[in-house]
């Protein structure tokens, strides 16, 4: 049986993607069923009180089940912090769809489930907080 549970901490090692170090040896070697998750940007500019995360995927990348759960779970809890207008901030939460140079890109709001494709200018814009979605 542990030879077993060693080959599945094998293939994981081999078939996922890590954004660090710290997200690969947190999912192999702590408890199966939870989700690790590497957060694509996480941007906060200090001057307009605002806070936004983006997870970005290619243009045909699915979005694992746990990922996805997390994402609209912090989704419900961004949206409950600018309810009660926490610190005065505003937090956002968004899914983007989009392959490099994003020339177009799919930019979906994980609070209110907006979606809107924009033009690379618009994404800048977006990524610069002075276009909202």
């Amino acid at each position: 049986m542990m030879i077993g549970f060693y080959m599945i901490r094998k293939l994981k090692t081999y078939s996922k993607y890590y954004g660090s170090d710290l997200n690969k040896f947190a999912d192999l070697e702590c408890r199966e069923k939870m989700t690790v998750m590497n957060i694509d940007l996480i941007i906060h500019r200090r001057s307009r009180k605002r806070i936004r995360i983006i997870e970005s995927k290619h243009e045909n990348e699915k979005i694992g089940t746990g990922q996805e759960e997390l994402l609209r779970i912090l989704g419900m809890l961004f949206k409950f912090l600018n309810k009660i207008n926490f610190r005065s901030y505003k937090f956002d939460i968004f899914l983007v769809r989009g392959n490099p140079p994003y020339e177009e890109v799919l930019v979906k709001n994980l609070i209110n489930y907006n979606r809107k494709k924009i033009k690379k200018e618009d994404f800048i814009n977006f990524l610069n907080f002075d276009l909202e979605m």
